[in-house]
This record gives C-alpha cells, structure tokens and sequence, in this order.
C-alpha cells in the first residue's frame, strides 16, 4: 500500500524571518564596510596633508644661540602641526645633511670643493588647515623675513594638486554614497513591506476583534526593531572580520583605522539598523490598518 506524500503547509500569516533578516544583513555590511573605506579615505587625506613640509635654511656660520632662537620662533608659530602638544619641527645639521648625501651618492664633494656647501636648516611640518598654496607663501614670506633664515622652500603646486585631488574623490564618495544609502533604504522598507504583505490578513482579523491600532502596531515594531538591532550585530562582526582579514594583506590598513571612530561606525549600524526597520515596518503596518478586505485582496 502506497504511503501517502506528508508535506508541511504554510501557516497562514507566516512572518518570513530569514528573507527579513539576510537583507537586513547584507544591506547593513555594504553601508557598513562603504563607509570604513571612507573613514580610511579621510585618514588618509589628513595623513598626506600633516606630511606637507616647507624646508627652512639658515644663514652660514650661524651660532648655536640663534639656531635655538630660530626653533622656538619656529614652533611658535600657529602654522606649525602640533602632535601630543609638541610642534612638528626638526632640526637637520649640514654635517647630517653631508653624510646622507655621501651614503646615497657614493661622493665626497667636500674633497674637491674644500668645503661643505651644504646649510643647517629645519623641516617644518604644516597643519592641515594651513596646506592651501595661497596660505603657504604667506608662511614662506613670514619665516623668510626672520633674522638668521637664509631661504623658505616648500613644493609649489603639491598642495593645490593634493586638494583637488581629495575634492575630486571627495565629491564621487559622496554622490555614491548617497544613491548607495537611498538603495539600502529602499530595498530594507520594500523588504519590510513584503514581510507585512504576508500579514495583512491576521492585522485584519485582529481589528475585526475590537484590537486597538497601537495593539496591533506593538508586536511588528518590537520585532522589527529586534531584527535590525541584530542585523546590525551581525553585519558589525562580519565588517570587523574583513577588516581583520584586510590587514593580514596589507598592514597599512591597521595605521588608518581608529577604533574609536570604527566602534562609533559599527554602533551606528546597530542603532540605524533598528531605527530603520522600525520606522519601515511603522509605516507597513499601517498601510494595512482600517483597509477592507476587498482592498486587502
């Protein structure tokens, strides 16, 4: 005797959890490991901006005394890239400066020009803020007027080449992004909405029964808000994975990322996540609130 074919019917009103939650998931990784790569990006804008020198040479036969002098005019000076509330500026001997040159070249040219032509001077490293071409020369004009400097040198047109550059990616970063987000939101309301698509006919018969709207609404929003809250966990751990992943590869990644700035990012994705699917699933349910059932069909 044939057994009969066993299958399992669909309960009526079934909330489709897994679908809800890999788009929640995959949606929340792509913005989240979008915006890491940003958040690199702008480390790496202000890393290239804080190594923008401007080389100070000193008059010959200068004394020790003013050589100091110099440096503490120098570090003074608002221009100059303060780190740990110390000023950027090193000193490089003409002594230094001859060796260096000995050991790349593989030539003495004090042999033969009886002197050393070389200078003392200083590398000086430029705040940000001050790294526009217009607001270089003003810094070479005011060291260069400065007794015992010799001559300001800095490399005209870096900085200009440098900014339009980072303007350039900076306006493409933001335009991607932008569609890039209001995609994400999209395809997480449209899935939300399918989600309550499903519903329709339960929201129905419990306002049938006299169920208040905030009744109804309570369930969805918690659960909605719990999905997101742990899409976002989820999609953090797997960025974090990545990231880890990345820098087996290349090291460099581990001196742009800040974990204060990454755990600012990764909450973000936990708390947008459940505000996300709980103001989609607010505006999904009540789209089925007060309808008929013909309009529900």
């Amino acid at each position: 005797m044939a057994r009969p074919l066993s299958y399992k019917k669909k309960k009526l009103g079934s909330y489709p959890y897994f679908l809800v939650f890999f788009s929640l998931v995959f949606s929340l990784t792509i913005i989240g490991f979008w915006s890491s790569i940003l958040l690199m990006g702008n480390q790496l804008q202000q890393s290239i901006k804080e190594n923008i020198t401007v080389q100070v040479y000193l008059q010959k036969e200068i004394t020790p005394d003013s050589i100091a002098q110099i440096q503490r005019l120098v570090e003074s000076r608002p221009y100059v890239l303060q780190k740990e509330g110390k000023a950027q500026v090193r000193f490089i001997s003409k002594e230094s400066s001859e060796k260096k040159f000995i050991e790349e070249t593989g030539e003495n040219f004090a042999v033969f020009m009886g002197e050393n032509p070389l200078r003392d001077a200083f590398i000086v490293n430029i705040d940000p803020s001050f790294s526009e071409s217009a607001q270089l020369k003003k810094i070479k004009e005011d060291l260069s007027k400065q007794a015992g400097i010799f001559e300001v040198v800095y490399t005209e047109g870096l900085a200009d080449a440098i900014h339009q550059n980072f303007k350039k990616l900076t306006f493409a970063a933001i335009a991607f992004t932008s569609v890039m987000l209001v995609v994400i939101f999209l395809l997480i309301n449209n899935t939300i909405k399918l989600a309550m698509y499903s519903q329709r006919f339960l929201i129905r018969s419990m306002q049938l029964v006299g169920a208040k709207a905030w009744f109804i609404q309570k369930p969805y929003l918690l659960r909605s808000m719990w999905l997101g809250t742990l899409g976002g966990l989820v999609a953090s751990t797997i960025i974090m994975i990545l990231l880890e992943y990345g820098k087996s590869f290349l090291p460099e990644i581990g001196n742009l990322l800040f974990l204060e700035k990454e755990f600012m990012l990764l909450g973000g994705l936990v708390v947008g996540g459940g505000l996300v699917c709980l103001f989609s699933s607010l505006l999904a349910v009540s789209r089925y609130l007060g309808r008929s059932l013909d309009e529900l069909y």
